[in-house]
C-alpha cells in the first residue's frame, strides 16, 4: 500500500515548515480552532501545544524527544 502523504522531519523542517509548526504550536496551546486546510507541520504543532496546555505527552512526542536525543533512529 502506498502512501502519498509528503515527507515531514519535525527535527529538519524547512523555513516554511517550521513557520507552520510554530502557528500550530501556539493555536494549539492557546486552545484556538484552526483554519480548514492545514499541513502535516502545522497539525504537528498543533497537537503538540495542545498537549503541553493539558500537560500530557503522546506516544510520537516520546519518540521524537528519544529521536532528538539519539536514542532511536
Amino acid at each position: 500500500m502506498s502512501n502519498n502523504q509528503p515527507t515531514f522531519d519535525p527535527l529538519n523542517p524547512s523555513p516554511e515548515e517550521e513557520d507552520d509548526m510554530v502557528r500550530g504550536y501556539r493555536d494549539g496551546l492557546a486552545g484556538r480552532e484552526g483554519p480548514a486546510i492545514t499541513s502535516i507541520a502545522y497539525d504537528h504543532g498543533r497537537r503538540n501545544g495542545a498537549n503541553d496546555r493539558a500537560g500530557v505527552a503522546d506516544k510520537e512526542q516520546h519518540d521524537l524527544a528519544a529521536r532528538k536525543l539519539g536514542r532511536i533512529k
